[in-house]
């Protein structure tokens, strides 16, 4: 090969443009979430100066699993559907759902005959048993909210695959059940809501169970 002064001049630019191309990729994947380092966490949600809807006591006839509602779309995020109220007065009911433990995947959400294009409503009360700090999450797909005593505490409102929400710490200081509403919405795909708790003084967070839900 034959001496070229031209090429042995370029190399540098050359090379001094590859390292510069190559420190701003790596600027780039480090200094955005989700490419090169996880997602901060969702900011807590804390909730307290509440009170029970209905002692633990109450004569109340009170009828296991909570209300459901049922509407049609293809939703993007929470504030796309019908308000609560709308939800209650113009979705279609359909039988108590007694626990939020469900991975769908592929199959019908609850019993709306729906596998994509629903939006879900749910009533009804949950037993806080004792004094202290709820810590409250939800692992959904897609959006979600959570409201006790009209308090929200969870919020994970858009399309996304299945994750964690916010935790909702709830302080209470009188037993008894307070109420409690969910929005959730499944766009396509798979769907999944599990709604969890961790009660005062336990180390873990649980399914909510089904003998602390309930409606009117």
């Amino acid at each position: 090969m034959g001496y070229n002064p031209q090429t042995l001049n370029r190399c540098p630019i050359r090379c001094g443009l590859g390292a510069a191309a190559a420190a701003l990729l790596c600027l780039l994947m480090f200094s955005r979430p989700g490419l090169g380092q996880p997602e901060p966490p969702p900011p807590d949600i804390r909730v307290g100066g509440i009170k029970p809807a209905a002692s633990l006591t109450t004569a109340e006839v009170l009828k296991p699993g909570l209300s459901v509602f049922y509407i049609s779309g293809f939703f993007r995020h929470i504030d796309d559907m019908l308000s609560r109220e709308g939800g209650r007065k113009q979705g279609k009911p359909g039988p108590p759902i007694l626990q939020l433990n469900h991975q769908f995947d592929k199959g019908p959400v609850f019993d709306s005959g729906k596998t994509r294009g629903v939006g879900v409503y749910l009533f009804g009360l949950i037993r806080l048993s004792q004094p202290g700090r709820y810590i409250f999450t939800a692992q959904s797909n897609d959006g979600i909210r959570v409201f006790i005593n009209d308090r929200m505490v969870i919020n994970d409102p858009e399309v996304h695959g299945a994750r964690f929400s916010n935790r909702g710490i709830v302080e209470i200081e009188d037993a008894g059940w307070y109420d409690i509403a969910v929005q959730y919405f499944q766009r396509k795909g798979t769907a999944m809501l599990e709604f969890y708790w961790q009660m005062p003084g336990a180390d873990d967070r649980v399914i909510v169970p089904a003998e602390v839900l309930a409606h009117r």
